[in-house]
């Protein structure tokens, strides 16, 4: 159960990072900066140093382009 709650956590901060509210965004964007995704990673399995790539690039988008990156990547969140 701690796996799914952990999971759910990156999952949530990934689709925050297009939210419309910039308080949201921003702190979606602090988790991962910050590398607080990583204590959730390492619990659910979720190889955090690859996710932070993945998510850097996707910030270097914006709109349709961000929005769709956000879905394949929590459609494929790089595992050990």
């Amino acid at each position: 159960m701690t796996r799914l709650l952990e999971e759910s956590i990156v999952t949530q901060a990934i689709k925050d990072l297009s939210d419309k509210k910039d308080f949201e965004r921003e702190s979606a964007i602090l988790f991962f900066v910050e590398n607080d995704h990583l204590h959730y990673c390492k619990q659910a399995g979720i190889d955090g140093v690859e996710l932070r790539k993945k998510v850097f690039e996707l910030l270097s988008e914006d709109g349709a382009r961000r929005s769709a990156m956000i879905k394949d990547l929590i459609k494929d969140i790089p595992r050990y």
